[in-house]
């Protein structure tokens, strides 16, 4: 949980006005379709998406019927 403070307080300093030019926020996203209705491998995959390519912030994009789904 440590590794993850920085990316806490880079947004802070965002929200704050304190980031300076040069250290930008860095963030894409992609969609999961073969796995993105089971939350187990859905966050796994968040995880390891966040951990690859050191995202300072992630959209969680689950399948838009997961919560309604039967």
């Amino acid at each position: 949980m440590v590794r993850f403070v920085k990316y806490s307080r880079k947004i802070e300093e965002v929200f704050a006005g304190r980031l300076k030019k040069s250290d930008r926020l860095f963030s894409f996203w992609t969609h999961l379709p073969d796995i993105d209705r089971d939350a187990e491998k859905i966050a796994a995959a968040t995880v390891e998406f966040q951990k690859t390519f050191d995202l300072d912030f992630v959209k969680n994009m689950p399948n838009g019927m997961y919560a309604i789904e039967d």
